[in-house]
């Protein structure tokens, strides 16, 4: 069984008193005595050095143990001015031979002992590995010509946990010169106190428009602000509206008491119920009206971030409201994302937000950390380069190093520790936050993937019961949550949110599918036992969640109940897209029958017979993508499903459709869907292999691009089919083109058109 060593040993001074001997011997066997009070074995001593042993699980408590003797031998008063000792600590098999232990910790133990400096504590390869989660390092410890190397641990912070805590002090991101100038026109649309004022915010996730935001706000003190964020997979309608109130308020009674009783129609949708829409934007309206009048001058705010996956309704009824009656309307999107046609009818100012400049970066550099101009380190110089071209690169940065204990408090901010960390080229953000995560405990990312995976919005307790169903007590899930916020990964906010859009993703991609789909199920419980979810159109997400958990037999009859539900409520064009949906999750006949009869309900049209009409639903939707009509081709798409045609072909045109929104991540899991759903037919193969090429491209990955159009080709030719071909010779072409290969690209070309003259 393997254990830890540890060995201690007195550096002796080169003429030994009686009197120290004495107290030498007097001090090893108190600690002895010390060690074994907290589960060590001794293996044996002599003198004033001894080796104690420990199970691995005791590997904390003996380095603490250790250290706390080290400082107690310090200020130990003797004619040294104090003991002079030191230890060593290995990891390894140990064995009984002849009444003794045996094993090469106890010599790596003892060489790396003899090697150390006084009140240095030196850990083999094997021991460093088991403690650097909780441990700080210090010099390397050399014991032999190229023998043994080992670390020992720093005595001046050894403790990560001590760093962890210095989060505290690094402050949150001014806005930078170069946002402030860029969003200058936000400053002057505040200041109308009527009108319509539609602004689109484009730039990067932490580009820094989220700070200036909110100082705007601190500033400007609207009359209110409502917050609206996505839903998943933006099925629900009026979803996103629905968890705006929740975030605002407590819950539906508090919404109902806030708004003493006049409030209904809110309440409704607070509780996820049908209402017609007209009387949503009426209420809506009011609502803002109200405000306004209560604050006596200024515009409520309707802040949409993000407003990617804000479902269509949402965006109708907003878009309605805001024509009528006085608001300022601020949405935040990437750079190159379309926007829907309930936003784009409005009348819009576009900003984006630039990149960091150098000298921006490291303003925020230093006001995070409170470094002053006079940087003999050049602290924020490097963490500026570290963080990259945006404000919360940088702030992650700073971060990152202060946990890590590369950065430590000082007068005047922040110093290294040892020395800068090797590299001065940016770290991608994934990473920064990458490495944060590894460091936390069990129980702290446990509760972090709870709140990442339940939708902005969600109502605290629905939260607290995915983590309680995860195995979370109360106790545990508050000292998480704590120690979460005081980590900067989750907001101070009633509602527990991740502090970015970035970090949301990275904790959900990092998880393994099973874990994914096991948190989900909890999700999906958790909803069902809140009156939040109670409502026919607040089904599409619990069956959204539960189609996420594996359970698609349980998520499809809550899918066509959303679909009926917004069919009553008017959303024709949802409860299509929620028909679809559930036949996605759950194809079979007794769900493709009602999909189709709500479909039906929804386009108020028969559904297209005769043996063309599969190729006539793709040419449709191909077209509308060509023609850059987005909305166009997702309902042909859906109708498509409901009806009862191709899924694997409806997957394919919607990962070309996710595309062109600029949503590879929703590309991607549509064709692993077609590819699945394909896997028996040769020629859907080939089709999907093709489309994932286009994919890929697009993602920028042209050589593994290439490799699937390869497939595409060879499946093409397998099946005897020229029109499959030449399609793959074209988009091979395309392929070598973005390599910078245009000789084979035009070779390629020619040979498209010889294999299908009439393509």
């Amino acid at each position: 069984m393997e254990r830890l060593v540890l060995w201690h040993r007195v550096l002796p001074p080169t003429r030994l008193a009686h009197e120290a001997l004495a107290a030498s011997a007097a001090w090893a066997e108190r600690c002895v005595g010390a060690l074994e009070a907290i589960g060590g074995e001794r293996l044996g001593r002599v003198g004033a050095s001894f080796a104690v042993a420990f199970d691995l699980p005791e590997l904390a408590p003996a380095l603490d143990a250790a250290l706390g003797l080290l400082t107690e031998a310090e200020r130990a008063t003797d004619p040294a001015g104090g003991l002079p000792i030191a230890f060593g600590a290995a990891t390894g098999e140990l064995s009984t031979l002849g009444g003794g232990t045996v094993g090469s910790p106890l010599q790596r133990a003892e060489l790396l002992a003899n090697r150390a400096r006084r009140g240095e504590i030196a850990l083999d390869a094997a021991t460093r590995e088991l403690a650097e989660v909780r441990y700080l390092f210090g010099r390397s410890v050399g014991a032999g010509a190229a023998v043994l190397r080992g670390t020992t641990i720093d005595r001046a912070t050894p403790h990560r946990a001590t760093c962890r805590r210095a989060l505290a002090a690094v402050g949150d991101p001014p806005v930078a010169p170069a946002v402030a100038g860029a969003l200058g026109a936000l400053d002057v649309l505040t200041m109308r106190g009527k009108g319509i004022d539609a602004v689109v915010l484009r730039g990067p996730a932490g580009a820094g428009a989220g700070t200036y935001l909110a100082a705007l706000a601190a500033d400007r003190r609207p009359p209110a602000l409502l917050r609206l964020a996505g839903v998943p997979g933006a099925l629900e309608p009026l979803g996103s509206l629905r968890l705006a109130l929740l975030r605002r308020w407590a819950g539906p009674i508090d919404l109902e008491r806030e708004l003493d009783g006049g409030g209904d129609v809110l309440v409704r949708v607070a509780r996820g119920e049908p209402v017609a829409r007209s009387r949503v934007v009426d209420a809506l309206a009011g609502l803002l009206a109200r405000w306004r009048t209560q604050a006596g001058q200024g515009r409520p705010w309707l802040l949409f971030d993000p407003a990617t996956t804000v479902d269509r309704a949402t965006w109708g009824v907003v878009a309605d409201v805001v024509e009528s009656t006085p608001a300022f309307l601020i949405a935040r999107y990437p750079i190159d994302a379309p926007l829907p046609g309930d936003l784009a009818r409005l009348p819009l100012t576009e900003l984006v937000v630039p990149a960091l400049r150098l000298d921006d970066a490291k303003l925020v550099a230093r006001t995070v950390l409170g470094i002053g101009e006079d940087d003999p380190q050049e602290v924020a110089r490097r963490v500026a380069i570290l963080g990259g071209d945006t404000p919360l690169g940088v702030v992650e940065a700073a971060r990152t190093l202060v946990a890590s204990g590369d950065l430590i408090p000082a007068e005047g901010g922040f110093r290294w520790r040892m020395a800068p960390r090797p590299g001065i080229q940016a770290i991608p953000l994934e990473d920064l936050y990458a490495e944060r995560l590894g460091a936390l405990e069990a129980a702290p990312l446990r509760m972090l993937e709870a709140v990442c995976l339940c939708p902005p919005g969600t109502p605290a307790p629905v939260v607290a019961s995915v983590a309680a169903r995860d195995g979370l007590d109360d106790a545990e899930r508050a000292a998480a949550l704590a120690l979460l916020v005081d980590e900067r990964l989750v907001g101070r906010e009633p509602v527990p949110e991740p502090s970015g859009v970035l970090l949301r993703r990275l904790v959900l991609s990092s998880m393994p599918p099973g874990r994914t789909a096991e948190l989900h199920r909890y999700l999906a419980d958790a909803m069902e036992a809140d009156e939040s979810y109670t409502g026919s159109l607040a089904r599409a997400t619990l069956g959204w969640v539960r189609g996420e958990g594996d359970q698609a037999a349980q998520a499809a009859p809550h899918l066509l109940a959303a679909a009926q539900g917004a069919l009553d409520a008017g959303h024709r064009r949802d409860a299509q897209r929620l028909a679809a949906a559930a036949v996605q999750m759950d194809p079979t006949p007794e769900v493709r029958q009602r999909a189709n009869e709500l479909s039906r309900g929804a386009t108020s049209q028969p559904p297209t017979a005769g043996s063309e009409a599969p190729a006539r639903r793709a040419q449709d939707a191909v077209g509308a993508l060509l023609r850059g009509d987005l909305e166009a081709a997702e309902r042909t798409l859906d109708q498509a499903i409901a009806e009862g045609r191709s899924l694997a072909a409806a997957d394919r045109v919607r990962a070309l459709a996710h595309l062109v929104r600029g949503d590879m991540a929703g590309a991607m899991v549509a064709l692993g869907r077609a590819r699945r759903i394909g896997a028996a037919d040769p020629q859907r193969r080939a089709r999907a292999a093709l489309t994932q090429s286009w994919v890929l491209l697009h993602a920028g990955d042209a050589s593994a691009a290439v490799r699937a159009g390869l497939d595409g080709l060879a499946a093409a030719r397998r099946l005897g089919d020229p029109r499959g071909e030449a399609a793959a010779l074209h988009t091979l072409a395309v392929c070598y083109r973005a390599l910078g290969r245009d000789l084979d690209a035009e070779r390629l070309g020619q040979a498209a058109k010889a294999a299908a003259p009439a393509l």
